[in-house]
């Protein structure tokens, strides 16, 4: 067993570096997986950083009213 992802491999264990593979690589997934152009919109925060998570919760709330007013044309 491991207590790494393999791919990431001896890349820099710093916070900046990790946080770009990782958005990097979700990027890739998405567009690679996504077949009805959805928006991806990536996050990184910690569940003990209770403001920041709490605004993250507000903006895609928020991003997903807006979705559903432009899709029903009242934009």
């Amino acid at each position: 067993m491991t207590n790494s992802i393999t791919s990431y491999g001896s890349r820099p264990n710093k916070y900046d570096d990790v946080a770009s593979y990782f958005r990097a690589h979700f990027m890739q997934v998405h567009k690679k997986k996504d077949v009805s152009n959805r928006s991806l919109y990536l996050h990184f925060t910690s569940m003990l950083d209770i403001k920041a998570t709490q605004n993250i919760i507000v903006n895609v709330g928020e991003a997903i009213i807006r979705q559903h007013i432009a899709q029903t044309g009242l934009t």
